[in-house]
């Protein structure tokens, strides 16, 4: 294809975005669902286009932006109130979830290593806090629960994909659990200290200017401040990235009137739209040919389709086991405020929607590894099944637990 079709495709492709997210809203289907749907169709549209970007083209032009946006968006002082459920959700959870979707995969794929399985868990474990707030904000949910699930997303993206790289390098080693643990320390610890001088130097850059045109446009430019230089030392870009964005949001609210942030907001907004709802788009369009790799790698779509429904199983499992005692010792000892607790544990546990992430995150897999185009079906299904299944019987349950006349905007404590 012509510059002119790839332009013309582009132009397109956002007005399918916008038209979808219209949609969703009159019929109650979330935005991502009815993307990856579509998308789904028009790849079977005579002489529909082969469309494939690289990884590496997601993971460092799409994941810097969209999580620096969700990070100076989410309140400092938010974050602390709740680091206990977050820190726990965010960290403990996906490394849990990981290893046990990783040691079935392990069991039902002989020929796969067991660093590589835990890769596939590692791309499988971070939730989407796009999809699972958007409903939560909807149907009326408390504040405090929409706060968790929003903080949570943004810590285990980080911690899923430091995992994901540690288990890449244990794959193309043999494996030694000490070098790997001080393989994630480092990646993590290194990308807070380049998150923070980022975020520091960002914030003292932009409080130099007025201009809502010249603050947005510094503002763009600071997540790939933060990602490059971390990744360049073998930290984690993705902490570095909403290590930057917490330190810059937190101070954006005391440096700049409120037009200029509402100006600047706007501006995020729409970027974090595209880019979000682009890769759903790009995920249905890309399913065709990758049901057709699995064919042509010798497996049967169905039998990998089935997979991905088990791995969404085993994740359902382990984050409500792990998020109902959690919730419970967090609460312990209150009263009434425990029974509450139980029921935001239930809603919080059943929120865990997979998205632009582990889509993203999947297509890092080596070339190398074994049975690699049936690993990106299968993630491409536990995203999509995750989707369906939360958007479906997330507003039911919310009815069928919350207490009659509980308002979403109390202090309560989750």
């Amino acid at each position: 294809m012509g510059q002119f079709e790839y332009t013309l495709i582009a132009a397109t492709a956002i007005l399918v975005l916008v038209a979808a997210a219209g949609v969703s809203r009159r019929i109650g289907v979330a935005a991502p669902l009815l993307l990856v749907a579509v998308g789904a169709a028009l790849s079977y549209l005579p002489r529909a286009p082969v469309i494939r970007l690289e990884s590496e083209w997601i993971l460092l032009i799409v994941l810097p932006p969209l999580l620096y946006g969700a990070a100076v968006a989410f309140p400092v002082i938010d974050f602390r109130r709740n680091l206990a459920p977050i820190a726990l959700l965010g960290v403990p959870l996906v490394i849990i979830s990981a290893l046990a979707v990783g040691l079935v995969l392990f069991l039902l794929f002989p020929e796969l290593n067991l660093a590589s399985a835990i890769a596939l868990g590692a791309v499988l474990s971070p939730t989407d806090a796009v999809s699972a707030t958007s409903i939560a904000k909807r149907i009326g949910l408390p504040a405090r629960v929409v706060t968790v699930l929003e903080g949570e997303s943004l810590v285990n993206d980080a911690s899923a994909l430091v995992l994901l790289r540690t288990a890449i390098a244990a794959g193309a080693a043999v494996f030694d659990l000490p070098s790997a643990v001080a393989t994630f320390a480092w990646a993590t610890i290194g990308a807070i200290a380049v998150g923070a001088a980022v975020g520091l130097l960002a914030a003292w850059l932009r409080g130099r200017f007025a201009d809502p045109v010249l603050v947005t446009s510094i503002s763009f430019a600071v997540p790939f401040f933060a990602y490059a230089p971390a990744e360049a030392i073998n930290a984690s870009g993705v902490i570095a990235v909403v290590t930057t964005g917490l330190i810059v949001g937190h101070h954006t609210g005391r440096a700049h009137a409120p037009e200029l942030r509402f100006a600047e907001q706007t501006n995020w907004r729409t970027l974090c739209f595209l880019l979000e709802n682009g890769v759903f788009l790009l995920m249905g369009y890309q399913l065709r040919e990758y049901i057709a790799d699995d064919i042509h790698d010798g497996y049967q779509p169905g039998y990998t389709i089935a997979l991905g429904l088990l791995a969404v199983l085993v994740l359902v499992v382990v984050r409500l086991a792990f998020t109902l005692p959690m919730f419970a010792a967090l609460g312990r000892g209150r009263g009434r405020v425990e029974q509450m607790g139980t029921r935001r544990a239930a809603l919080v546990g059943w929120s865990g929607m997979r998205g632009v992430v582990t889509v993203a995150a999947v297509q890092a897999l080596p070339e190398s590894t074994p049975y690699r185009s049936a690993l990106v079906l299968i993630a491409f299904t536990a995203a999509a099944a995750t989707l369906l299944i939360g958007g479906l019987t997330l507003p039911p349950l919310a009815r069928r637990l919350e207490p009659p006349g509980y308002s979403a905007v109390g202090d309560d404590p989750a």
